[in-house]
């Protein structure tokens, strides 16, 4: 696929114009009718929900998309404003809602790849992205009601060239922000460790100075907590930041090999997921580090198919957590921890008999949790979701996407204030067979 969407340029991106990008005429976005949602069995054995998910009607964000759009990050804020930020070609695009909830138009901010986004407290939503070819680390951030310039991070060396790759990105309530990624100082060629590198920005100020952590290294995750310590999870290393901006010596991360995630939760709380991938199912073990610089002891959870590379986990800052993951025999299961308690059973939340894939969770300030997935032939999947509110138990399964869409791809997924969860996918419909970036909104029944 070919092309570009048309968008609007923010002041200070580094795209070309819609004129320049695209040979097709504009397409405005336009709002389909809300779906049937067929309802699934409840598995055996369990009880009925009393609590109904309805799906809303579909958004088009972008339309006739004639090029790729992968890496859809999707944020809210505490107002309920949200922003999504893609890659699509060679360019980073990002549309946000109004308090109403409806979509804007989507506007370029850069040539790039890879972005990530993180919102803080106050609303401010930050993007970080690699240049094209890996020839740098930028960020942008959204403020005072628009998008500011660029701001180039990339670690200041006296090398002829350099290649950057695979940013992680995270903010506390207050604004400060952390962000590391891999530098090579030579081409992507050249046979020369990455360098693990870090920049700070605190939450009243500007980025500092980016320092290199490591002669060697690439980031799993990292974390801040409310004052600002910053922390970076490479490997079997644990690299710390003081509030006085002085990095410590690193620790030994007490991991499983293979990694299946890493997430903080703001408060300085790590939650590693850990995969022992070979040629057979595979156990998913949980090991946590909390704000005080302990380990605790890993826990296993229940075992995935030997297919599954990553699986998505959530820690809020009241140290709840949860993790997703595909069951060896096809659905969707759910572990929960409570604040200071332990690890329940995972429950199945997709129904029965289905082959569940692209796992996708979020969690609300409320200890609320929504997740989505993909199910049915793999060369046409359809996108499923649950609910689980605070205190209750999951919903019925309801499907987001169905016979009206040939195929769906980078589902991505966010918790509004109001209860609702936001969901945003890439796909093609059936009667109109043009890629489209479209959204969602799936609410409780009163």
């Amino acid at each position: 696929m070919r092309g570009f969407a048309t968008h609007r340029t923010v002041e200070g991106a580094e795209c070309a114009s819609p004129g320049a990008a695209t040979s097709a005429p504009p397409f405005p976005r336009r709002t389909q009718p809300g779906l049937a949602v067929p309802a699934q069995a409840a598995p055996a054995g369990e009880l009925p929900v009393h609590r109904i998910l309805e799906a809303g009607p579909v958004e088009v964000l972008a339309d006739h998309l004639t090029e790729d759009v992968v890496s859809v990050r999707l944020v809210t804020d505490a107002a309920g404003v949200t922003t999504a930020v893609w890659e699509q070609g060679a360019q980073i695009l990002a549309a946000r809602t109004t308090l109403q909830g409806e979509w804007g138009e989507p506007v370029g901010l850069a040539f790039g790849r890879d972005p990530q986004a993180v919102v803080d407290g106050s609303g401010r939503v930050t993007v970080v992205y690699h240049r094209l070819h890996g020839r740098g680390v930028v960020s942008r951030r959204w403020a005072a009601g628009r998008w500011e310039q660029p701001a180039d991070l990339t670690w200041s060396h006296h090398a002829e060239a350099f290649h950057t790759q695979g940013s992680r990105l995270a903010v506390n309530e207050r604004g400060d922000t952390i962000v590391a990624w891999g530098q090579k100082n030579g081409r992507i060629d050249w046979d020369e460790p990455r360098r693990l590198v870090a920049a700070f920005r605190p939450h009243d100020g500007e980025w500092q100075t980016t320092v290199r952590l490591a002669r060697r290294g690439m980031p799993d995750t990292v974390d801040l907590d409310h004052e600002g310590r910053a922390a970076v999870l490479s490997g079997s290393l644990l690299q710390r930041r003081t509030t006085r901006g002085h990095w410590r010596h690193p620790l030994a991360a007490v991991t499983t090999t293979d990694l299946g995630a890493a997430v903080g939760n703001g408060r300085g709380d790590l939650l590693v997921v850990g995969l022992d991938g070979k040629d057979e199912d595979q156990p998913v073990r949980v090991h946590e580090h909390t704000a005080d610089g302990s380990w605790l002891p890993p826990v296993e959870l229940g075992t995935t198919r030997w297919t599954t590379t990553s699986v998505p986990a959530v820690l809020d800052a009241d140290r709840r957590a949860a993790v997703a993951f595909p069951v060896v025999d096809g659905p969707v299961a759910v572990a929960t921890r409570p604040s200071g308690g332990r690890w329940g059973e995972p429950q199945v939340v997709s129904a029965p008999g289905v082959r569940a894939r692209l796992p996708r969770l979020a969690s609300a300030p409320d200890g609320s949790l929504a997740v989505l997935w993909t199910q049915g032939v793999p060369a046409e999947p359809e996108l499923w979701a649950a609910l689980r509110p605070a205190g209750q138990r999951w919903t019925e399964p309801v499907q987001v996407t169905g016979a009206e869409w040939i195929w769906v791809t980078e589902p991505a997924l966010s918790f509004a204030p109001d209860g609702s969860a936001v969901v945003l996918w890439v796909g093609e419909p059936t009667l109109n067979p043009w890629t489209r970036l479209a959204s969602r909104r799936l609410r409780l029944a009163d």
